[in-house]
């Protein structure tokens, strides 16, 4: 994978996992601010070159978040590219604030995970369901 196929922030890495399937690994250890969060939201947009397409989300890592980057994460302008997120979790406190999230949008199509080959293949059928 050459420089051009992947990008990065101070807190997450980011590449194409396939087409139209972008991977977001979290930083071990990253503490997120909304500077951050606003800094990860332009990276993903110029990466993604403005085209819709589906995220596969490795929130496995220990990493913090503060409300204000949450909330600015979850801004129509920041997620209206992202055709559906499959968020990869490990730790029951992670799982119980994404299935909150998830509960309180239910207009986007966001679901939990443990095992990578589930959460590709979700992506996968809605990609072709989309006719992508």
């Amino acid at each position: 994978m050459s420089q051009e196929e992947k990008g990065s922030t101070d807190t997450i890495e980011f590449y194409w996992q396939e087409k139209q399937i972008l991977r977001i690994n979290i930083c071990q250890g990253a503490e997120m601010d909304l500077e951050h969060s606003m800094k990860n939201s332009v990276a993903l947009a110029d990466f993604t070159g403005g085209r819709t397409y589906y995220q596969l989300v490795d929130a496995r890592a220990d990493y913090t978040i503060t409300p204000e980057a949450r909330d600015y994460s979850a801004k129509e302008e920041v997620k209206s590219k992202v055709a559906a997120r499959a968020v990869l979790i490990s730790s029951l406190a992670a799982r119980l604030v994404t299935n909150f999230y998830s509960k309180s949008n239910p207009e986007e199509r966001i679901r939990i995970f443990d095992n990578e080959e589930s959460a590709l293949q979700w992506l996968r059928e809605l990609k072709e369901k989309d006719g992508f």
